[in-house]
């Protein structure tokens, strides 16, 4: 209904609507004011204010939400006959509106104002959807809510801007500021969400010599990019992957440090930017990461492949922090990638092996433990692996680079955790890592 307005009207209205215009008015003659309330009468409807008032409130607003101005005349005109002396009517309208006055602090003093949450910031390549959020105490009215665009280099499109689940589109690339506003009746409340559209990815540099470091390029969606911040804290930085650790929406990075026998966790900021490394321990000398969630509690993990024939495994806690790395041996001590390589709905790994001419497949058992399932033969010292779907037959397949025999080689899988016979092409230089991607 929002605030009440206090008036001689309103006061007329409340007098009719509530019972009071039957020449008594309010509190009967052998009523006393009660002075613990500041001498307010205590006539209905409010003597029991100090109990059970948020009833007497409902049933107030109710009655003033029932009138429309017809009934506002006829009130006017019953008073006016039971009543000609003015004084006598103004003094009854004073008494009602000492009541309203006492009810409207009531008002300001029990509503607590809407909690509002627009989201989280977050990147899009396109239309998204914009997922807001609100809470109330329920004493004023059902809660409205308004998108409206805050800012930005272009327009936003709302497909309607009264819901708090709504998708939106963008006119031109860049960073907008949306602001999702709630009105419980009484208060509004708003909170804002900054949503990046731009059209092309940005990447990672990691490089892995002794003064190592770890470089953030930011596309400009014109083909070029922009070197925004090193990490040069970071000790030989060999792997890097990224993925949301602390469920705000934002991708972060992970290194794998082979001098430290850590990873290193980079949260971003969610304005390109991010916080200093934080490290989680392995075992020796880290060489390769991936991300995923092995345990299936709905938080990422980590995996890492360690140059001393193990692997370590990370389990996320949902918050940017793991818990103390699981580690065991492993034929492997190269690259790693993951994927349900045979249909059971669990994440397994695929890794490799610099010293030798095979990849080593390991099954997952949902609950972050891994069983040695197969070795395959794929070229002379491979170095690192990529998984994806190259034939588009709904299996996955992986590549790997192989670094003395400066060539690529992929294999081809079946569904069931097993492969085909692989093919292998040159590719002309020492291959050291390896990406797989749609570029055309």
């Amino acid at each position: 209904m929002g605030r009440l307005i206090l008036s001689a009207l309103i006061g007329i209205v409340i007098l009719g609507g509530l019972g009071f215009a039957d020449n008594s008015f309010g509190a009967k003659d052998n009523e006393k004011d009660n002075p613990s309330n500041g001498g307010i009468p205590q006539g209905k409807p409010f003597q029991n204010l100090e109990g059970d008032f948020i009833d007497d409130i409902a049933n107030l607003q109710g009655q003033l939400d029932a009138f429309d101005l017809a009934s506002l005349f006829e009130i006017f005109t019953q008073i006016s006959a039971h009543d000609s002396d003015v004084d006598a009517l103004q003094e009854k309208i004073d008494q009602l509106s000492s009541r309203l006055s006492f009810l409207e602090t009531v008002l300001d003093d029990v509503n607590v104002p809407p909690i509002v949450d627009a989201g989280n910031d977050q990147h899009t390549r396109g239309s998204m959807t914009l997922t807001g959020s609100a809470s109330d105490d329920g004493l004023a009215s059902p809660l409205t809510y308004l998108w409206s665009q805050q800012s930005g280099p272009g327009t936003t499109t709302f497909v309607d801007a009264t819901s708090l689940v709504t998708d939106v589109s963008f006119s031109d690339y860049g960073q907008y500021v949306l602001k999702l506003s709630v009105f419980d009746g009484l208060q509004t409340v708003s909170d804002t969400v900054t949503i990046s559209y731009s059209l092309n990815q940005n990447f990672i540099v990691s490089s892995s010599n002794t003064d190592a470091n770890v470089g953030i390029f930011l596309s400009n969606d014109d083909g070029t990019f922009e070197s925004v911040k090193s990490y040069d804290n970071i000790s030989r930085a060999n792997g890097v992957a990224v993925g949301d650790f602390n469920e705000d929406g934002n991708l972060d990075i992970v290194t794998a440090n082979y001098f430290d026998n850590t990873v290193n966790v980079l949260l971003s900021l969610g304005d390109n930017t991010y916080g200093e490394p934080t490290s989680f321990a392995t075992d020796l000398t880290p060489i390769s990461v991936a991300v995923g969630d092995f345990n299936e509690d709905g938080h990422l993990d980590i995996i890492s492949s360690n140059s001393s024939y193990t692997v370590s495994v990370l389990l996320g806690n949902g918050d940017g922090t793991f818990s103390t790395h699981l580690s065991f041996s492993t034929y492997s001590n190269t690259g790693i990638d993951i994927g349900d390589f045979n249909g059971d709905g669990h994440l397994d790994f695929v890794s490799v092996q610099f010293r030798s001419s095979y990849a080593y497949i390991y099954l997952g058992n949902g609950d972050g433990t891994f069983d040695y399932f197969s070795y395959l033969y794929v070229n002379y010292q491979p170095i690192s692996v990529a998984v994806g779907d190259f034939n588009g037959d709904g299996d996955l397949d992986f590549v790997t680079g192989n670094y003395y025999s400066r060539s690529v080689t992929t294999l081809l899988g079946i569904g069931d955790g097993t492969f085909g016979s692989q093919t292998t092409i040159p590719a002309g230089s020492d291959v050291r890592s390896i990406a797989v991607g749609m570029y055309d």
